[in-house]
């Protein structure tokens, strides 16, 4: 049955090959298909279907492009304060065993912390962007089936 089968790997490689070829928003997806083996009903559940996995696609991975620059945010932030917090040790001159210990280990886990959150917060745009601009792309288009 149309309605419950998976949308197949090997279709959606071959989309998005022709997807990624053309910067420009696809209007229509045209699938072909011999004009004896037309089923308007089979084609209108096709079509949903297509039109539902693209939308869960697409909002999946918007999810995931925000909860990656959400933790990037969050661990700059608190690689940043740590920074302070080791500036504010310094500042003491407290010849004190523990706080030269505890400055010693805040500063390079604030500056790790803050380059991995970076990464986080403009990492997600080179590597999530391509696969949501792919969905973003489909979720728009009509999705047409033509006769050969």
């Amino acid at each position: 049955n149309f309605s419950e089968r998976n949308i197949s790997d090997d279709f959606i490689y071959e989309v998005k090959k022709v997807s990624l070829e053309s910067d420009f928003h696809i209007g229509a997806l045209k699938l072909l298909i011999p004009e004896k083996n037309r089923n308007t009903e089979n084609e209108n559940t096709i079509i949903k279907r297509l039109h539902s996995h693209f939308k869960k696609s697409h909002a999946a991975f918007r999810g995931k492009m925000k909860t990656k620059r959400k933790n990037g945010s969050l661990l700059a932030v608190l690689g940043m304060g740590m920074m302070l917090g080791a500036s504010y040790i310094s500042s003491l001159q407290s010849g004190r065993f523990l706080m030269h210990s505890l400055l010693v280990l805040l500063e390079p886990a604030g500056w790790f912390m803050v380059w991995i959150g970076m990464d986080n917060l403009l990492g997600t745009s080179r590597e999530l962007k391509p696969e949501f601009d792919f969905y973003n792309k489909l979720e728009k288009s009509k999705i047409v089936f033509v006769s050969i």
